[in-house]
Formats: C-alpha cells, structure tokens, sequence
C-alpha cells in the first residue's frame, strides 16, 4: 500500500510540476502575445500628436504623406469638411497636375459652405476671413479642375448650410488634419 501511495505521490508530483510548467509556459507566450499587440496599437495610435501654426504647415505635412500613400496603393482619398476652400482649391489642382500622381486616382469629396444660407449671411461677408466671392471664387476653380484631362480624378463637391464647428481633412481613411472655427457673429 504504502508503494502504491508513494507511486501515486510521485505521478501527483509529475502532473503538478507539469502543470506549472505549463502555467508558465502559457504566462509568458500570453505576455509575447500583449506586447505584440501593444507594439501594434502603439504604431496605429501614436500619442505624438503635430500641431500646426497654420493651414500651409498642414498643407505640407499632408504632400508629405500623399507622397508616401499614392507609392502604396496608387490611390489617394481626400475627404475634406470645408470652410470655403479658398487654399484647398489651388492645391488640389496643383496636386492633380503634379507628374508624380499621373498614374494615381485621386478622389476628393469636399464641403463647402452654402453662402446664400440666410442665417449663414451674417456669420460671412463680414469681419470674417471666409466670404461669398471666395466660395464662388472656388467652385469656379473645382468645375475648372473636373474640365482638365486627366483620367484618374474624382471630384464631388457639396455645399451645407451651417457653419461647422471643425473643418479638416482625412487622407486615405488613415490621417485626420482637424482644426477648430472661430465663429463671432457680427450683428
């Protein structure tokens, strides 16, 4: 009896040594696994934010990485929230027009402000830098560039009737170029 306890004991022993060394084992292929996933969310979720002075600093931070999308998937996607599009109309043509993104589609989807909106007369026209002659100003500029020959480009503009809080961009569903409007109404 007592060799068949002692028997038992030593397979008790066995499996419960085995059994920490697999706890372990999983332990650490579970702590790999989490900083892996880590390493992961930390590329995807910088905490390096970069602010900007004003819309040309973002306008080069942006060709930058236009310049780095287009060698990937040779197709940039621009959503833009817009205010009037004074700056972004001569962009846009001049990125379209650069040699570089020949061979790229280019799909913008824009917003612009609707300045016969009777409550957005009073917040325009006024103190503040956006005005009517610039919204037509730019989308003259964007049926002109919907007119250029080039084969890969997608341009759809829509106008909306209220000021919005932010206004930016997203390029590629991946980068987000956000600021914030100041709005003093003039009565």
């Amino acid at each position: 009896m007592e060799s068949v306890i002692g028997v038992l004991g030593v397979i008790l022993g066995a499996v419960s040594g085995f059994y920490a060394y697999m706890q372990v084992r999983y332990a650490k292929e579970e702590v790999r696994l989490s900083k892996e996933q880590l390493d992961r969310a930390s590329e995807l979720y910088s905490t390096e934010d970069e602010y900007f002075n004003d819309v040309q600093e973002a306008i080069t931070k942006i060709n930058e990485i236009i310049n780095k999308e287009y060698k990937t998937d040779n197709t940039i996607s621009i959503l833009n929230l817009g205010l009037d599009l004074e700056t972004v109309m001569p962009w846009l043509k001049k990125l379209i027009e650069d040699s570089r993104y020949s061979d790229t589609q280019i799909n913008y989807k824009g917003l612009i402000i609707n300045p016969d909106y009777e409550k957005m007369i009073p917040l325009i026209n006024g103190s503040s830098n956006i005005s009517k002659s610039y919204v037509i100003a730019s989308l003259e500029s964007a049926h002109k560039i919907s007119t250029l020959q080039v084969k890969k480009i997608s341009l759809e503009i829509k106008q909306h009737s209220s000021l919005p809080h932010f206004h930016g961009f997203i390029i590629n569903k991946k980068h987000l170029f956000i600021s914030f409007t100041e709005i003093i109404r003039v009565c």
